[in-house]
């Protein structure tokens, strides 16, 4: 028995773009307030485990619409950050226009890097919602072949 149904369409992110701010990423069931407060906390975890990261390359993967890549682009060398849905895209890019900040239109499992670039990649609220085996197999191995040795994910 597999527990992959199939694969969540582009046009739900599209949908989930239009919404406002954090709504767009995280559940409608939760106030504005804990919105806020999940946001604030992930990124200090963040920060936290993949400290120190000055001269760090960090891929985000599932960037949304940027609230960990743009916030994390201020403390790191650069970050590049993918999603499949350019809306959750151009929210990102609208907020967050820092020159070591690259948005990138792509999937996990067809990413366009060379191997062993990046000293750290993340992936926060992302690999749950790859409910394809075949595709999520795939993105697994598409994060490990990007990570350099001894990078953190």
């Amino acid at each position: 028995m597999s527990f992959f149904v199939g694969q969540i369409p582009v046009e739900e992110w599209e949908r989930r773009a239009a919404q406002e701010d954090l709504y767009a990423v995280f559940s409608k069931r939760w106030s504005p307030t804990d919105c806020q407060r999940v946001n604030q906390e992930q990124q200090a975890k963040i920060v936290q485990l993949l400290s120190p990261l000055e001269n760090k390359d960090v891929l985000d993967v599932g960037c949304g619409i940027g609230r960990i890549a743009g916030p994390l682009s201020g403390l790191t060398r650069h970050v590049t950050a993918i999603d499949i849905s350019e809306g959750m895209l151009q929210k990102a890019r609208q907020t967050y226009q820092q020159p070591n900040l690259k948005f990138i239109q792509s999937s996990v499992d067809q990413m366009p890097f060379n191997d062993q670039v990046f000293d750290a990649v993340i992936a926060i609220f992302v690999l749950q919602h790859i409910i394809d085996e075949s595709s999520f197999q795939t993105s697994l191995k598409n994060i490990t072949r990007v990570l350099k040795p001894g990078a953190k994910f």
